[in-house]
């Protein structure tokens, strides 16, 4: 485990659960963006960008913590596979909270 210390943390999907994590994180020094559909719509976090958007890529590699708070559909189901790893910062946690049934 480690300490949250002044990290960035990068949720997928700011619906219920996305936005209950971000939520939890505000006592924290933590530096959040936020992944969705709609980045027009802004949400709770420091920053937002698109699934499909070319800030999608930047945004993994400066994250220390991804938090994957999205259902399965076509659009989210592999998004975060080989490809994206790639692009990671050193030492990054992933934490599904959707649950073990989803398939990404």
């Amino acid at each position: 485990p480690r300490e949250l210390n002044n990290p960035a943390v990068t949720v997928v999907g700011l619906g219920a659960i996305g936005t209950a994590v971000v939520k939890r994180l505000e006592g924290f020094d933590v530096d959040t963006t936020g992944v969705q559909y709609s980045p027009s719509k802004g949400g709770p976090t420091d920053g937002i960008v698109g699934f499909e958007s070319e800030k999608f890529n930047p945004a993994l590699g400066e994250t220390d913590y991804i938090v994957l708070a999205c259902p399965p559909t076509e659009t989210t189901n592999g998004l975060i596979g080989d490809a994206k790893l790639t692009t990671l910062s050193v030492d990054p946690i992933l934490v599904n909270a959707v649950g073990a049934g989803s398939s990404r």
